[in-house]
């Protein structure tokens, strides 16, 4: 494990406190308004430095699963990845940290639903998205994507973004029109922390590719068939893959077989048909090679229908659902409910991801003594000899009465002094160490090193004034 410099561990000490110092009191839980199989998801607020407050959603890993690390990898992975993306299609993470061992994401608030409640409600309305809204959504997703896949690091190199979990829940749609893609936590990237392991299924297994439901490795055009899947269900009014238990859904997608949409709806024209059955093609290779080029065909589509549709047509929508949807459970301390209350305290002990890195360094120099080397400023500077090594105390002749008051001798030798009768103490397995011989009197030195330096001085002055009264002789004698 690689040493830290104590003036390293100092500093970030101290940058940690004052973090801790500066967020105490930051973030407030409104209400809890969505939960999911990993994570659940809070309305609350952020005060700025000037006290002025802005509604965000805290995203807090689910408490049965925090003592799991896979699942705390795979939380820390979507934030980790979403610090990298800053799109309009793409909910942006504000602040990533841990407080007392749970892990919260604050993103940006998106008011409005998600897919999946607009589905419901329309089908409870005994209602479809229009083909044309249902094309608009999907361009916007694409949109999203296609920054994702193609998103860089800071050094130029691509960080190989794979979403894996596009469905309706993760697809955010605001009351202003706003579509925004949310829940990278099953993302494969690069920079992850957790490496998916081959043959190991993620993700929700409705919404999967037939390559990732074999097991097999992803890239973009996995997203793509996801895209085609929710493209399907929001026209046809129903689930695309769906079996009586997991298996048999995923054995559905594997098949990949499906049906035709004007067969549920003949009011859908035949391009369109065609477009989604490419997008869902089983061989990857017979797919839109990018979420670029999808967008594209799709908004190609709608310029030749002569179809309008704009974010306005979606607020409407959205607007009208909102009003109608039952509100989220308050978080308030009057309530008396003890696990808001347990919520809120966490969220007041909450520390930066930044700040966690250096908590994690400090642990490293916590869990190891300090050595000398650990001190040194400079790696080149020599070491002390391991070998004639003497005590400078030693140099000294010191006789100690029995009120342990010190004289000074320079012509004796230390007195001898009888110890008192003890017994011998037996200790086999610690080392004797040499005893080092104290010198003479012959070989200490016959001055210190200040009546060097007095002496020294004394005879240049003397030299300096023989030379100028020679100086003078010489001149007088000349002139």
């Amino acid at each position: 494990v690689p040493r830290i410099s104590p003036w390293t561990t100092f500093r970030k000490a101290g940058r940690v406190a004052g973090y801790m110092s500066q967020t105490a009191q930051r973030y407030k839980v409104l209400e809890r308004i969505d939960a999911g199989g990993m994570a659940e998801v809070f309305k609350g607020t952020v005060t700025s430095i000037k006290g002025f407050d802005k509604l965000v959603a805290i995203k807090r890993i689910l408490p049965d699963l925090t003592a799991d690390g896979r699942f705390v990898r795979m939380f820390l992975d979507e934030a980790k990845l979403s610090l990298h993306l800053n799109h309009t299609n793409i909910v942006q993470t504000f602040d990533i940290g841990n407080a007392d061992g749970t892990y919260f994401i604050v993103m940006e608030y998106v008011d409005g639903a998600n897919l999946k409640d607009v589905l419901n409600w329309m089908l409870q309305q005994g209602r479809r998205i229009p083909p044309e809204m249902a094309v608009f959504i999907a361009m916007q997703v694409c949109k999203g994507l296609t920054y994702a896949h193609e998103r860089k690091g800071n050094d130029g190199t691509p960080l190989s973004v794979v979403h894996r979990d596009i469905s309706p829940p993760n697809i955010l749609i605001s009351k202003e029109g706003e579509v925004k893609i949310t829940d990278f936590g099953l993302a494969k990237a690069v920079i992850q922390l957790e490496r998916t392991d081959p043959g190991i299924v993620k993700g929700k297994f409705g919404y999967l590719s037939p390559e990732a439901a074999y097991g097999e490795g992803v890239d973009p055009r996995t997203d793509i068939f996801a895209v085609g899947i929710v493209l399907w269900e929001m026209m046809a009014g129903k689930r695309l893959f769906l079996g009586k238990t997991d298996l048999e859904t995923l054995e559905y997608v594997r098949r990949a077989r499906v049906p035709s949409l004007r067969q549920i709806d003949p009011a859908i024209p035949e391009r369109l048909e065609q477009i989604v059955a490419k997008t869902l093609a089983k061989d990857k290779n017979q797919r839109y090679t990018t979420a670029r080029d999808l967008g594209s065909e799709l908004a190609t589509y709608l310029f030749a229908q002569g179809k309008s549709v704009t974010s306005y047509d979606l607020s409407s929508l959205v607007t009208e659902l909102v009003e109608n949807k039952t509100p989220g459970t308050p978080v308030t301390k009057e309530d008396g409910g003890i696990i808001d209350i347990l919520i809120q305290n966490e969220i007041d002990k909450f520390i930066s991801v930044e700040e966690m890195a250096d908590l994690n360094e400090l642990n490293l120099v916590g869990a190891q003594p300090l050595m000398v080397e650990d001190f040194h400023r400079d790696d080149t500077a020599s070491e002390l000899p391991q070998f004639g090594f003497e005590d400078p105390r030693t140099w000294s002749d010191v006789v100690g009465d029995e009120e342990g008051s010190l004289e000074f001798s320079v012509d004796q030798q230390p007195a001898a002094r009888t110890p008192a009768a003890t017994p011998p103490v037996s200790t086999p397995n610690t080392p004797r160490l040499p005893a080092t011989p104290r010198p003479t009197a012959g070989d200490r030195p016959a001055a210190t090193n200040g009546n060097k330096v007095v002496w020294i001085a004394f005879i240049t002055l003397l030299v300096l004034l023989v030379c100028g009264l020679i100086y003078l002789i010489v001149n007088l004698a000349g002139g």
